[in-house]
């Protein structure tokens, strides 16, 4: 049996989730509804996930932010979010 951290599981979920949201699959709402609310970081703190993963999902939540005040850096700021979730991926 493979054992998949809680850390590599909220990874790939924020990768898949930023991926959609990129490739306009799913709305900035159904993002927020899936994964990326404080109600996920909370759950991600209690289960004791790495800051840096919180963090990233905080940033996350800002996405809707971006994309009522500046939505043309929309791809580019879930293009950076990405990334820096794959490079955390990568390090554990």
């Amino acid at each position: 049996m493979i054992f998949i951290s809680e850390e590599k599981k909220a990874l790939i979920m924020i990768i898949g989730v930023l991926d959609s949201l990129y490739n306009e699959a799913i709305s900035i709402e159904e993002a927020n509804k899936l994964y990326f609310s404080p109600k996920t970081t909370i759950q991600l703190e209690k289960n004791k996930v790495n800051s840096e993963i919180v963090q990233l999902v905080w940033e996350c939540c800002e996405l809707e932010n971006i994309y009522s005040l500046i939505p043309h850096k929309l791809k580019k700021n879930i293009d950076m979010l990405k990334n820096r979730a794959i490079d955390i991926l990568k390090a554990l």
